[in-house]
């Protein structure tokens, strides 16, 4: 899914000369162990405005870099419905909410989180290039695309409702990775590369 928005051209030549502007920051609290956190459960993320299926799509490949981690991951999709029931909020779970989902789903911390930009946008170039009778006349693929992503999210202990770790990432960037996903997939990464595999 992309959602298209119409961004300043000044906007794009400032992100196109400096490169990008990303605000990547994970916080862990020192004394955790996350070996104690072996099952997460991950809620569905809070949509961006004006793109709708962000936050489930985020969710999901936040879900897929903790299995990567270690962790047994319950995925956002398999929940949507019974946390829904519940009436849990997306973002700001209250202590009994969470009772209710560890009840529900025998988990040791909820992951949730929001998205609050998801936007992309052609920024020019050529997505194929022409193969003239001179070669010196070719023009090579040079299509790039201007993300606009902002996501935060939390891990919180199912019990006791302490905040464990928390990510978040704001990026402008230019990139010739032509789906937004792949580039989602990018930042989370990026935003979980200092937490240690627990297995």
């Amino acid at each position: 899914m992309r959602k298209c928005k119409s961004i300043p051209g000044i906007l794009i030549l400032a992100i196109f000369l400096s490169g990008f502007i990303t605000g990547e920051e994970l916080k862990i609290e020192p004394r955790v162990d996350f070996k104690k956190y072996k099952k997460v459960v991950v809620i569905d993320f809070e949509d961006a405005p004006d793109s709708p299926n962000s936050g489930n799509l985020v969710s999901k490949i936040v879900a897929s870099e903790l299995k990567k981690k270690g962790f047994d991951t319950v995925e956002a999709e398999s929940v949507k419905g019974p946390t829904e029931s519940l009436g849990i909020k997306k973002y700001d779970i209250s202590i009994s909410e969470l009772e209710e989902i560890r009840e529900t789903f025998v988990v040791d911390a909820v992951v949730c989180g929001k998205v609050s930009r998801y936007e992309s946008k052609v920024a020019g170039g050529v997505e194929f290039y022409p193969r003239p009778a001179d070669p010196r006349q070719a023009q090579f693929p040079t299509k790039r695309f201007f993300y606009l992503i902002s996501i935060e999210l939390k891990m919180l202990d199912s019990k006791t409702g302490d905040v464990i770790m928390e990510a978040k990432d704001h990026v402008q960037e230019m990139s010739n990775l032509e789906l937004i996903e792949d580039m989602t997939k990018r930042i989370v990464n990026r935003v979980f590369k200092e937490l240690s595999k627990i297995k």
